[in-house]
């Protein structure tokens, strides 16, 4: 005669990641023998209970050390085990907070790397302490503390409208233009960077730049970004700056003629500041040299319509004795 003694569930288990950051979801393993139901109980973690032979996503939302208890059961009875200290998850990251100048953000220090993110998608390389928020979008940082944890930086930004407009877009190379700025909200409620590309300075924090100058020709673009928490905005805008040679120029108060109004719509008058001896020859050139008009006059002055020419011109008088040149039409 043979007796058979009932064979009784024994438990174990282990987890696949002890030690987590705050809202990250683990995994356990069941190692239990002669068993064929289980139950359960993580302390701290959501699911709180399972019934599931290996239980998957345990999240775990708040720091602190919890315990996990698995009860295996079977026909002849049940076996519990419990494991104090088991599961361990570490402090919040500190908050990340994000400074801002002119068109450039600056995370808070003390991580230990970075990763910034534009419209959401992570800038490859883009791992320093501060960013560039070009172009348009949100520009966002996250950051790992010590422990491997992540936080991520809120974004609280307002509607952004850039707007400016320049005092000049087509001039003289050597000129200098400033700009005007129509930005909504004021750039002094949201932080600002000009960008003058081809121009000395080439960049400005000011509200409304004054004496932005170009020394070449050729066609540059003006950008005003404005970034207001993690949202940054621009507007750009093409300034056409012309190699204006050919035409030499002298001082206004030289000039023995004077020419108005300037600017002009279409009709100019040509006035001299002295009776002339002889008859002068008025010459009309544009911005690169090119000669418009020829007409001889008589001292006593001529009005002329200019309104079918170039924004720029330059009026030269000659007579007997001298040359005039002078850059003094302008189209308003």
């Amino acid at each position: 005669m043979s007796i058979c003694k009932a064979q009784l569930p024994v438990t174990d288990f282990s987890v696949y990641d002890s030690t987590v950051c705050p809202g990250t979801c683990t995994n356990f393993t069941n190692l239990s023998t002669n068993a064929t139901s289980y139950h359960w109980t993580f302390a701290g973690g959501n699911p709180s209970t399972s019934t599931a032979s290996d239980p998957q996503n345990i999240c775990y939302n708040a720091p602190g050390i919890y315990s996990v208890t698995l009860i295996a059961t079977n026909a002849n009875g049940s076996d519990t085990l419990t494991i104090n200290n088991f599961i361990r998850i570490y402090p919040f990251p500190p908050g990340l907070g994000v400074t801002v100048h002119g068109d450039t953000l600056f995370a808070t220090q003390g991580f230990v790397h970075y990763q910034w993110y534009h419209n959401f998608v992570p800038v490859p390389g883009d791992t320093l302490l501060w960013h560039v928020a070009i172009p348009d979008g949100t520009h966002s940082p996250v950051a790992t503390d010590s422990n491997g944890c992540e936080v991520e930086a809120v974004s609280f930004g307002g509607v952004l409208y850039p707007d400016f407009v320049p005092s000049d877009t087509e001039f003289c190379a050597g000129s200098c233009i400033s700009f005007t700025n129509l930005s909504t909200p004021d750039t002094t409620q949201a932080s600002h960077q000009w960008h003058f590309y081809g121009a000395n300075p080439s960049v400005s924090l000011d509200n409304n730049p004054q004496n932005i100058c170009y020394s070449t020709a050729g066609s540059f673009q003006v950008k005003l970004v404005m970034v207001s928490s993690l949202i940054s905005r621009s507007d750009s805008f093409m300034v056409n700056v012309i190699p204006c040679t050919g035409i030499s120029e002298v001082p206004a108060s030289d000039l023995p003629f004077t020419i108005s109004p300037n600017p002009f719509d279409d009709l100019v008058t040509l006035h001299f500041k002295e009776r002339q001896n002889a008859k002068c020859v008025l010459e009309i050139f544009n911005s690169i040299g090119e000669k418009l008009l020829e007409k001889k006059i008589i001292s006593e002055g001529l009005s002329l319509d200019l309104s079918a020419h170039t924004r720029y011109l330059f009026c030269k008088c000659e007579d007997r004795k001298r040359n005039f040149y002078r850059e003094d039409c302008e189209i308003k």
